[in-house]
Protein backbone atom coordinates (compact mmCIF):
# COMPACT_ATOMS: atom_id res chain seq x y z
CA UNK A 1 0.00 0.00 0.00
CA UNK A 2 0.98 3.65 -0.26
CA UNK A 3 1.07 6.12 2.57
CA UNK A 4 -2.18 7.97 3.12
CA UNK A 5 -2.27 11.72 3.49
CA UNK A 6 -4.08 11.85 6.84
CA UNK A 7 -1.02 12.70 8.91
CA UNK A 8 0.63 15.72 10.45
CA UNK A 9 3.09 16.32 7.63
CA UNK A 10 0.67 16.80 4.74
CA UNK A 11 -0.58 20.37 5.24
CA UNK A 12 2.27 22.15 3.47
CA UNK A 13 3.92 19.14 1.84
CA UNK A 14 3.53 20.48 -1.71
CA UNK A 15 4.29 23.98 -2.93
CA UNK A 16 2.06 24.84 -5.89
CA UNK A 17 2.85 27.75 -8.21
CA UNK A 18 0.90 28.93 -11.24
CA UNK A 19 3.59 29.54 -13.86
CA UNK A 20 1.33 30.30 -16.83
CA UNK A 21 -2.44 30.22 -17.33
CA UNK A 22 -2.12 26.60 -18.48
CA UNK A 23 0.87 25.46 -16.39
CA UNK A 24 1.34 24.72 -12.69
CA UNK A 25 4.53 23.74 -10.91
CA UNK A 26 4.11 21.42 -7.92
CA UNK A 27 7.22 21.05 -5.78
CA UNK A 28 7.93 18.35 -3.21
CA UNK A 29 10.76 18.98 -0.75
CA UNK A 30 13.02 15.99 -1.28
CA UNK A 31 15.45 17.01 1.44
CA UNK A 32 12.70 16.29 3.98
CA UNK A 33 12.71 12.70 2.74
CA UNK A 34 16.43 12.09 2.36
CA UNK A 35 19.24 14.65 2.35
CA UNK A 36 21.89 12.34 0.89
CA UNK A 37 20.93 12.63 -2.78
CA UNK A 38 22.04 16.21 -3.51
CA UNK A 39 18.47 17.16 -4.36
CA UNK A 40 16.34 19.90 -2.82
CA UNK A 41 13.06 19.76 -4.73
CA UNK A 42 11.23 17.38 -7.05
CA UNK A 43 9.22 19.18 -9.71
CA UNK A 44 5.84 17.86 -10.80
CA UNK A 45 3.98 19.62 -13.62
CA UNK A 46 0.26 20.04 -14.25
CA UNK A 47 -0.70 21.15 -17.76
CA UNK A 48 -4.29 22.36 -18.27
CA UNK A 49 -5.97 22.23 -21.67
CA UNK A 50 -9.55 23.25 -22.44
CA UNK A 51 -10.97 19.79 -21.74
CA UNK A 52 -8.08 17.63 -20.46
CA UNK A 53 -5.27 18.08 -17.95
CA UNK A 54 -1.96 16.24 -17.91
CA UNK A 55 0.08 15.49 -14.78
CA UNK A 56 3.77 14.81 -15.41
CA UNK A 57 4.92 12.60 -12.50
CA UNK A 58 3.23 11.93 -9.17
CA UNK A 59 6.02 12.48 -6.60
CA UNK A 60 6.92 10.08 -3.81
CA UNK A 61 3.37 9.29 -2.71
CA UNK A 62 4.23 10.02 0.91
CA UNK A 63 1.37 12.52 0.80
CA UNK A 64 -1.50 12.00 -1.62
CA UNK A 65 -1.23 14.56 -4.43
CA UNK A 66 -4.76 14.04 -5.77
CA UNK A 67 -6.58 16.38 -3.31
CA UNK A 68 -4.10 19.15 -4.12
CA UNK A 69 -4.72 19.10 -7.87
CA UNK A 70 -8.45 18.38 -7.85
CA UNK A 71 -9.47 22.04 -7.30
CA UNK A 72 -7.23 23.03 -10.21
CA UNK A 73 -8.34 20.49 -12.81
CA UNK A 74 -12.03 20.69 -11.77
CA UNK A 75 -14.05 18.59 -14.24
CA UNK A 76 -11.25 18.07 -16.74
CA UNK A 77 -10.23 14.60 -17.74
CA UNK A 78 -6.80 13.74 -16.36
CA UNK A 79 -3.88 12.01 -18.09
CA UNK A 80 -0.92 10.97 -15.93
CA UNK A 81 2.52 10.31 -17.41
CA UNK A 82 5.69 9.33 -15.55
CA UNK A 83 9.01 10.69 -16.77
CA UNK A 84 10.73 7.49 -15.56
CA UNK A 85 10.41 4.76 -12.93
CA UNK A 86 12.25 6.17 -9.89
CA UNK A 87 10.21 6.30 -6.69
CA UNK A 88 10.31 10.10 -6.31
CA UNK A 89 8.45 10.39 -9.62
CA UNK A 90 6.10 7.38 -9.50
CA UNK A 91 5.37 6.94 -5.79
CA UNK A 92 2.02 8.68 -6.05
CA UNK A 93 0.76 6.52 -8.94
CA UNK A 94 -1.17 4.43 -6.42
CA UNK A 95 -3.62 7.25 -5.81
CA UNK A 96 -4.70 7.50 -9.46
CA UNK A 97 -6.75 5.17 -11.61
CA UNK A 98 -4.36 4.99 -14.56
CA UNK A 99 -0.80 6.11 -15.28
CA UNK A 100 1.48 5.90 -18.31
CA UNK A 101 5.20 5.23 -18.55
CA UNK A 102 7.64 4.21 -21.28
CA UNK A 103 7.56 0.46 -21.96
CA UNK A 104 11.26 0.04 -21.01
CA UNK A 105 10.58 1.42 -17.52
CA UNK A 106 7.20 -0.29 -17.27
CA UNK A 107 8.45 -3.62 -15.85
CA UNK A 108 9.86 -2.09 -12.68
CA UNK A 109 6.39 -0.91 -11.73
CA UNK A 110 4.69 -4.30 -12.18
CA UNK A 111 5.90 -5.42 -8.75
CA UNK A 112 6.21 -3.67 -5.38
CA UNK A 113 9.13 -1.27 -4.99
CA UNK A 114 11.57 -1.86 -2.14
CA UNK A 115 12.26 1.41 -0.30
CA UNK A 116 14.73 0.01 2.25
CA UNK A 117 17.47 2.15 0.72
CA UNK A 118 15.85 5.03 2.63
CA UNK A 119 16.19 3.28 5.99
CA UNK A 120 19.53 4.89 7.03
CA UNK A 121 18.26 8.39 6.32
CA UNK A 122 17.27 11.00 8.88
CA UNK A 123 13.89 11.24 7.26
CA UNK A 124 10.92 12.79 9.03
CA UNK A 125 8.77 10.23 7.21
CA UNK A 126 10.70 7.20 8.43
CA UNK A 127 7.89 6.13 10.76
CA UNK A 128 5.45 6.15 7.87
CA UNK A 129 7.79 4.10 5.71
CA UNK A 130 8.04 1.57 8.53
CA UNK A 131 4.25 1.28 8.57
CA UNK A 132 4.28 0.07 4.96
CA UNK A 133 7.39 -2.09 5.58
CA UNK A 134 9.32 0.00 3.06
CA UNK A 135 7.28 -1.51 0.24
CA UNK A 136 5.48 0.70 -2.27
CA UNK A 137 2.83 -0.90 -4.47
CA UNK A 138 1.48 -0.01 -7.90
CA UNK A 139 -1.82 -1.83 -7.95
CA UNK A 140 -3.66 0.35 -10.45
CA UNK A 141 -3.69 0.30 -14.23
CA UNK A 142 -0.52 1.27 -16.10
CA UNK A 143 -0.19 1.88 -19.84
CA UNK A 144 3.18 1.45 -21.61
CA UNK A 145 4.30 4.19 -24.01
CA UNK A 146 6.57 3.97 -27.05
CA UNK A 147 7.95 7.49 -26.65
CA UNK A 148 6.45 9.16 -29.73
CA UNK A 149 2.88 9.78 -28.61
CA UNK A 150 0.89 13.02 -28.95
CA UNK A 151 -1.82 13.98 -26.48
CA UNK A 152 -4.44 16.59 -27.35
CA UNK A 153 -5.60 18.48 -24.26
CA UNK A 154 -7.74 21.00 -26.09
CA UNK A 155 -5.87 24.07 -27.39
CA UNK A 156 -2.65 22.42 -26.15
CA UNK A 157 -0.75 19.53 -27.66
CA UNK A 158 1.68 17.46 -25.58
CA UNK A 159 4.41 15.60 -27.47
CA UNK A 160 6.42 12.71 -26.00
CA UNK A 161 10.16 12.30 -26.68
CA UNK A 162 12.10 9.14 -25.88
CA UNK A 163 15.32 10.19 -24.10
CA UNK A 164 17.12 7.20 -22.50
CA UNK A 165 20.07 7.76 -20.20
CA UNK A 166 18.94 8.42 -16.65
CA UNK A 167 16.89 5.22 -17.02
CA UNK A 168 16.34 3.02 -20.10
CA UNK A 169 12.81 4.38 -20.51
CA UNK A 170 13.22 8.04 -19.63
CA UNK A 171 11.01 10.42 -21.59
CA UNK A 172 10.53 14.17 -21.96
CA UNK A 173 7.47 16.15 -23.01
CA UNK A 174 7.08 19.36 -24.94
CA UNK A 175 4.28 21.74 -25.80
CA UNK A 176 3.86 23.53 -29.10
CA UNK A 177 4.11 26.75 -27.05
CA UNK A 178 7.83 26.07 -26.40
CA UNK A 179 7.94 24.48 -22.93
CA UNK A 180 10.11 21.35 -22.73
CA UNK A 181 9.69 19.15 -19.66
CA UNK A 182 12.91 17.22 -19.23
CA UNK A 183 12.21 14.97 -16.24
CA UNK A 184 15.54 13.77 -14.85
CA UNK A 185 17.12 13.65 -18.29
CA UNK A 186 18.35 17.19 -17.72
CA UNK A 187 18.51 19.59 -14.79
CA UNK A 188 20.90 21.85 -12.98
CA UNK A 189 22.61 20.24 -10.00
CA UNK A 190 22.62 16.48 -9.48
CA UNK A 191 22.30 14.35 -12.61
CA UNK A 192 22.23 10.62 -11.89
CA UNK A 193 23.40 8.20 -14.58
CA UNK A 194 23.74 4.40 -14.28
CA UNK A 195 27.33 4.25 -15.60
CA UNK A 196 29.85 6.06 -17.78
CA UNK A 197 29.18 3.43 -20.45
CA UNK A 198 25.91 5.09 -21.44
CA UNK A 199 27.37 8.59 -21.98
CA UNK A 200 27.19 8.37 -25.79
CA UNK A 201 23.52 7.36 -25.70
CA UNK A 202 22.82 10.03 -23.11
CA UNK A 203 24.37 12.72 -25.32
CA UNK A 204 22.12 11.56 -28.17
CA UNK A 205 19.13 12.14 -25.89
CA UNK A 206 20.37 15.60 -24.94
CA UNK A 207 20.74 16.44 -28.62
CA UNK A 208 17.16 15.33 -29.20
CA UNK A 209 16.08 17.99 -26.72
CA UNK A 210 18.24 20.58 -28.45
CA UNK A 211 16.73 19.66 -31.82
CA UNK A 212 13.21 20.07 -30.45
CA UNK A 213 14.19 23.44 -28.98
CA UNK A 214 15.12 24.76 -32.45
CA UNK A 215 11.41 24.71 -33.31
CA UNK A 216 10.79 27.63 -30.95
CA UNK A 217 11.91 31.24 -30.71
CA UNK A 218 12.38 31.18 -26.94
CA UNK A 219 12.28 27.60 -25.64
CA UNK A 220 12.45 26.99 -21.91
CA UNK A 221 13.37 23.83 -20.03
CA UNK A 222 11.35 22.60 -17.08
CA UNK A 223 13.39 19.89 -15.29
CA UNK A 224 12.26 17.25 -12.81
CA UNK A 225 14.30 18.83 -10.01
CA UNK A 226 15.52 22.24 -8.87
CA UNK A 227 15.37 25.39 -11.02
CA UNK A 228 12.92 25.79 -13.89
CA UNK A 229 12.60 27.87 -17.07
CA UNK A 230 16.21 27.18 -18.08
CA UNK A 231 17.97 28.11 -21.28
CA UNK A 232 19.18 25.36 -23.62
CA UNK A 233 22.68 26.86 -23.26
CA UNK A 234 23.01 24.71 -20.14
CA UNK A 235 22.60 21.56 -22.23
CA UNK A 236 25.48 22.65 -24.45
CA UNK A 237 27.60 23.13 -21.33
CA UNK A 238 26.66 19.70 -20.04
CA UNK A 239 27.54 17.98 -23.33
CA UNK A 240 30.92 19.70 -23.26
CA UNK A 241 31.62 18.36 -19.76
CA UNK A 242 30.50 14.86 -20.73
CA UNK A 243 32.83 14.85 -23.72
CA UNK A 244 35.77 15.90 -21.52
CA UNK A 245 34.97 13.73 -18.51
CA UNK A 246 38.18 11.69 -18.68
CA UNK A 247 40.32 14.70 -17.77
CA UNK A 248 38.56 15.17 -14.42
CA UNK A 249 38.93 13.19 -11.20
CA UNK A 250 35.74 12.10 -9.44
CA UNK A 251 35.07 11.95 -5.74
CA UNK A 252 33.51 8.85 -4.19
CA UNK A 253 30.29 8.90 -2.20
CA UNK A 254 30.06 5.60 -0.35
CA UNK A 255 26.55 6.26 0.98
CA UNK A 256 25.02 6.19 -2.50
CA UNK A 257 27.86 4.04 -3.92
CA UNK A 258 28.63 6.51 -6.68
CA UNK A 259 31.45 8.50 -8.21
CA UNK A 260 30.76 12.20 -8.60
CA UNK A 261 32.14 14.78 -11.00
CA UNK A 262 31.43 18.14 -9.42
CA UNK A 263 31.16 21.15 -11.73
CA UNK A 264 29.76 24.66 -11.27
CA UNK A 265 26.35 23.95 -12.80
CA UNK A 266 26.24 20.17 -12.61
CA UNK A 267 27.04 17.34 -10.27
CA UNK A 268 27.35 14.25 -12.51
CA UNK A 269 26.72 11.16 -10.39
CA UNK A 270 27.52 7.71 -11.80
CA UNK A 271 26.45 4.58 -9.96
CA UNK A 272 29.14 2.06 -9.07
CA UNK A 273 26.64 -0.81 -8.56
Amino acid sequence: MALNNSNSIDKDWYIIKKIKPYLYLIQENFEKIDSHYYTSFTNIYLIIGSHTALLFDTGTGIVNLEPYIKPIIKNHELIIINSHNHFDHVGGNYFFEETMIHRLDFKKLTKNMDLRFLSPSNSIVKNYLEKINYELSFANSMVPLNGDEIFELGALRVNVIYTPGHTPGSICLYLDTGEIFTGDTFQLGAIFLPSTEIIDDYIISLNKILNIATKFVNPKLYPGHEKIELSTNYIHKLIQKLNQLEIYDPIIDNYINSKIYDFIDFKLIFSMD
